[in-house]
């Protein structure tokens, strides 16, 4: 478990630079449409990524004796990483930065 706790952690960092990465884009006064679209395919594959790690994590939970209280406490850290990221992420769609 120790492992997956690691390697979602490093998933979750390099999934949030790539989401600020694509955010600074998207503000730019001009935006590079490319980039972008560029941008938004690493966003979409750091968060397949983060996804698979917290399958694996949601069936390491389920096979292990753990304490309930320790469960929930696992599934809400998943929960409130992701409701994080869509707080703080421009929902900007690419077609109408396009159109700029």
């Amino acid at each position: 478990m120790e492992r997956i706790r690691a390697e979602r952690t490093v998933a979750r960092r390099i999934f949030s630079r790539a989401c600020t990465a694509l955010d600074q884009e998207l503000k730019k006064e001009e935006v590079d449409y490319e980039s972008a679209c560029a941008k938004m395919r690493t966003v979409e594959y750091e968060a397949q990524k983060l996804f698979e790690i917290d399958e694996d994590m949601k069936v390491k939970l389920f096979a292990e004796k753990m304490d309930e209280e320790d469960q929930v406490k696992e599934f809400e850290d998943m929960s409130d990483f992701r409701n994080s990221q869509n707080d703080n992420f421009v929902c900007t769609s690419l077609e109408d930065t396009k159109k700029k």
